[in-house]
């Protein structure tokens, strides 16, 4: 609902973002647990997997600030002295 996906709704693969936006949220969700336990069965969750697919759809989407965020690329600073 917070995406505004309309669960009744038809997927329009011409216009994915209320869909990619909806799963960067769960995955943002997920970062944050290692693992979880429910009813006689495990997930285990890879932060730094999470953070790489996070990336991936956001740069795919041309979501840069959410791309720039979860960039794992070394980068070099320079300062001024």
């Amino acid at each position: 609902m917070d995406a505004k996906i309309d669960a009744d709704a038809d997927y329009d693969n011409e216009n994915p973002l209320p869909v990619v936006m909806a799963v960067i949220s769960v995955l943002r969700q997920l970062i944050v647990l290692s693992s979880e336990s429910n009813g006689g069965y495990s997930l285990g969750y890879s932060p730094d997997e999470l953070r790489r697919r996070i990336y991936s759809l956001a740069k795919d989407n041309d979501l840069v600030d959410i791309a720039d965020e979860f960039d794992a690329t070394p980068t070099i600073e320079f300062l001024e002295i």
